[in-house]
């Protein structure tokens, strides 16, 4: 027999042999795949998430005209509304957010007042953001497949570890999500509310609010904002 066919009979001779105590080749062969695809599958995940995070497509929105919503909000931007975090600096809540808030919303308020103290959030900011989102509802869909009180894409929800069709956890996400982007945006809330509509990467490429309705946006949820803080006469 030739010596190289003898080598090779030899080497596999030496990867067939187990000593022991050892595990089989092929456990651990099957074990590392196994490791391998849970591996690439959680990347996958997390690039599905950064996309959405990414991309101008911001959350669903179930009460605006984001891509990933279902009704538009008609109407011009409200001509009174601040759009900035820094309009409302000198005006001081005057405790009776929970009674302007609507009928619906009146379930959520110990949670939106624990939640938004949990992240350095106003509750009349997320109060209004969770309003302009859903209306307080929990188990509205929109047409893209945006879940519950925030909004959020299934996606995003992974990314946040969160389960979207609980209340308080989506609104947990919702507002970890607004503290990312408002961060993100160096505290401008303008912009962190217009990241959540239109998407970071649009907000960051335009180094402003986008477009037209992403301005609608942010004017309707910072204007009930302040009608919560009581400081506007009336919610847009």
């Amino acid at each position: 027999m030739p010596s190289s066919v003898s080598n090779v009979l030899s080497r596999i001779a030496s990867f067939q042999s187990v000593p022991a105590g050892a595990a089989p080749f092929q456990a651990k062969f099957s074990a590392a795949l196994q490791q391998r695809g849970a591996t690439i599958a959680a990347a996958r995940v997390a690039e599905a998430s950064q996309n959405v995070l990414a991309d101008a497509t911001g959350v669903g929105t179930a009460d605006s005209t984001s891509v990933l919503g279902t009704t538009a909000l008609g109407g011009s931007a409200p001509t009174d509304a601040p759009t900035g975090s820094s309009d409302v600096a000198a005006a001081a809540p005057d405790g009776n957010w929970r009674a302007r808030l609507p009928a619906a919303g009146l379930p959520y308020a110990d949670l939106i007042e624990e939640t938004a103290a949990r992240h350095g959030l106003q509750p009349e900011f997320l109060a209004a953001a969770l309003w302009t989102e859903s209306s307080f509802n929990p188990s509205v869909v929109s047409e893209a497949g945006a879940i519950g009180l925030g909004q959020l894409m299934p996606a995003t929800a992974a990314w946040l570890g969160v389960d979207p069709w609980n209340p308080a956890q989506n609104m947990e996400g919702a507002a970890t999500y607004y503290r990312n982007l408002i961060d993100r945006f160096s505290g401008d809330e303008s912009l962190g509310v217009a990241s959540y509509f239109a998407g970071p990467g649009a907000v960051g490429r335009a180094g402003a609010i986008p477009t037209s309705r992403a301005q609608n946006y942010v004017d309707k949820v910072l204007g009930r904002r302040d009608f919560l803080l009581g400081v506007r006469p009336t919610a847009p």
